[in-house]
């Protein structure tokens, strides 16, 4: 009975249980922004000792890999914090949706209105989804 069941799964059903395991198996986001720049530090404080260097291409200047496990590369990062997020242009945009999306849900509005939506719906009872 299971393996008939696993025939009739499509590849698009397989594919979506992949991304849900994968997904699943991430940190939360803020854990992995964390990780995330814990990493880049420790990668600029390898180049930075490695002397490497690129050219910008738009500009043909040569850019150096800054040591950011120093005390000027400490500095540097918490000096220009502010000025790399406000210069970020889609950050504002991002900030607005986040919190719009957070108060709807709280509020429980994405609740009723996927309620809402999904009411007329037919259900096409694949196996991931119990009708």
């Amino acid at each position: 009975m299971q393996k008939d069941i696993e025939k009739k799964r499509g590849t698009l059903d397989k594919w979506m249980d992949f991304i849900e395991r994968v997904g699943n198996a991430l940190p939360d986001p803020v854990s992995l922004f964390i990780i995330l720049a814990v990493i880049v530090v420790v990668l600029s404080a390898i180049f930075g000792s490695m002397g490497m260097s690129a050219v910008h291409p738009g500009t043909g200047k040569t850019i150096t890999v800054v040591n950011l496990l120093t005390k000027d590369g400490f500095r540097q990062m918490y000096s220009k914090a502010v000025n790399n997020f406000a210069s970020f242009a889609p950050l504002g945009m991002v900030l607005v949706c986040v919190i719009g999306a957070a108060a709807a849900e709280k509020s429980g509005f994405l609740v009723a209105l996927m309620q809402r939506v999904m009411r007329g719906a037919k259900c096409g009872c694949s196996l991931w989804l119990h009708c």
